[in-house]
């Protein structure tokens, strides 16, 4: 008899697009101790024409095609679990940050978006690596910040917009159905406190893993961390 091959991962890690895939020192081998490829097709609830695979950081180079942002209750049913690092997103007393609120702003946002993608190279990389990611990181992403990455920004957080998320949140319950890892990032204050990360994680199910001293771009910062909670997420599961 063949032994049973294990369903691919899900793991829904949010952002905002970046770079064309290459292997580097900065993104770990996911993929070593399983026994499929993870699958990505989608990015909290997005889809991709195109979605590249490297490391924890999930990245879609081109358009992002709205999905409603079903997250956690729209992970297809042969997905044997998921991961996600925004979790406290869905929690019902989550306020979406300032730049966000710009974002979902009509006519703000576009101005918003625009003066973004106007900026010089050297200076994106720069507010990027500001904000807590890795310079070889973020001077790769800078040119990759263009016409549809700013069309990708307004459309994602246009559609999330409150009550939207608020509203998703309440059937985080059904993610229970399999295991789940929310991973939280310390010193990540875009995506709610630690209560409501906790909070939405109990209702989801999710065992938490949290990264002390690493930000929004932990993955960058630090990418060795994160990998190491997905596999122990991957390896407690039975094959």
């Amino acid at each position: 008899m063949g032994t049973a091959r294990r369903p691919p991962h899900h793991a829904a890690v949010s952002g905002r697009g970046g770079a064309r895939r290459r292997k580097g020192p900065e993104s770990p081998d996911l993929t070593s101790r399983t026994d499929t490829r993870p699958s990505v097709a989608r990015w909290d609830g997005y889809q991709s024409d195109r979605a590249d695979v490297n490391g924890p950081a999930l990245t879609a180079r081109r358009c992002l095609r709205p999905n409603h942002l079903d997250g956690c209750s729209g992970l297809p049913d042969s997905r044997l679990d998921a991961v996600i690092r925004v979790i406290g997103i869905y929690d019902p007393d989550y306020v979406w940050h300032d730049l966000a609120r710009v974002w979902q702003t009509p006519v703000e946002g576009e101005h918003a978006v625009g003066a973004m993608i106007g900026t010089p190279f050297a200076e994106r990389a720069a507010g990027l690596i500001g904000a807590g990611m890795a310079a070889a990181v973020a001077e790769r992403i800078a040119p990759a910040v263009d016409e549809d990455m700013a069309r990708c920004i307004l459309a994602l957080y246009r559609s999330a917009a409150q009550p939207r998320m608020a509203q998703l949140g309440q059937d985080l319950r059904n993610a229970a159905q399999r295991p789940g890892l929310a991973l939280r990032a310390a010193d990540d204050h875009f995506v709610g406190t630690e209560t409501m990360h906790r909070r939405a994680a109990q209702r989801a199910g999710a065992r938490i893993e949290v990264l002390e001293g690493l930000g929004h771009w932990w993955m960058t910062q630090d990418p060795t961390r994160g990998a190491a909670a997905l596999h122990r997420l991957w390896d407690s599961i039975p094959r």
